[in-house]
């Protein structure tokens, strides 16, 4: 009977771009970065997710084991600046996806019990990276983003009566709306030069120009021709957001998540 555990330490910390290269293709990035970020902090959450069989406790690792690790190796950093107090913390270079690999690369095999199998750091409300043990460096990099619009739940292939008796109030002729939750999550692996997976500014501007300008504040049966013959129900509208950023992001896009209330939530990942 394999088991998860999943362990959360917060920890708060300043950090700035200060280290990134001023070489090759990237310089770019770098001072585009340092214009814009300089110092600054983070509320930091780590969760910490390990794996294993049930032994005669009922657990599979006592939560006080990897609190012995995790937070041995977590506590020293809370109220520091990374690179000035810990300059040898994630290479220099402590964004989210090097810090998701050093804290792995810290807490791997020092657990008693149970494997480990992911190490996830969140930044923000709106950027968390996640680190799964892989030895080319890859990591899953998701951003969370958020557009309002309307939608009437209404299938071509039914007849009005069986989409009233499916569907309930959703099936209203006018329409009804919510406030939608987009998590996006690519995979890359980290440049070493700069710690990143990804290009958080055109992340955001493929997002952007491709789902959220077009989605927000629109009724998708009416103003999305994706939606025209297409009925606008969240798993549409994820595979949908899917086939809309595939040919930009290629390989690397990973899963699309679509938020419709908080009690549900849908996601794809492709073929």
């Amino acid at each position: 009977m394999r088991v998860f555990v999943t362990r959360r330490v917060r920890f708060s910390a300043a950090h700035s771009y200060q280290n990134l290269p001023q070489v090759g293709t990237d310089a770019a990035v770098a001072n585009g970065l340092k214009g814009t970020c300089k110092t600054h902090g983070h509320n930091y959450v780590v969760d910490l997710t390990c794996a294993g069989e049930l032994d005669a406790t009922g657990m599979v690792v006592n939560i006080t084991e990897i609190d012995v690790v995790l937070k041995g190796l977590l506590a020293p950093l809370d109220q520091s600046f990374l690179e000035e107090d810990f300059p040898n913390v994630a290479w220099g270079l402590p964004t989210t996806e090097n810090l998701a690999r050093w804290i792995w690369m810290n807490c791997d095999g020092k657990l008693p019990n149970g494997q480990l199998v992911s190490v996830r750091v969140q930044e923000t409300d709106n950027l968390w990276s996640e680190y799964r043990g892989s030895e080319k460096r890859e990591v899953f990099v998701t951003k969370s983003y958020e557009f309002a619009a309307a939608h009437r739940l209404h299938s071509r292939k039914l007849s009005d009566e069986d989409n009233l008796l499916v569907f309930g109030k959703c099936n209203n002729p006018h329409g009804h709306g919510h406030n939608y939750g987009l998590d996006i999550t690519i995979r890359g692996i980290v440049d070493e030069r700069t710690g990143m997976a990804c290009d958080i500014g055109t992340f955001d501007e493929i997002v952007n120009t491709r789902i959220i300008n077009r989605f927000d504040h629109k009724h998708l049966n009416l103003d999305l021709p994706e939606f025209a013959d297409v009925n606008p129900t969240s798993e549409n509208i994820a595979v949908v957001i899917w086939n809309l950023l595939k040919p930009e992001f290629a390989e690397s896009l990973y899963k699309v998540r679509v938020r419709e209330t908080e009690r549900n939530s849908f996601e794809y990942y492709g073929e």
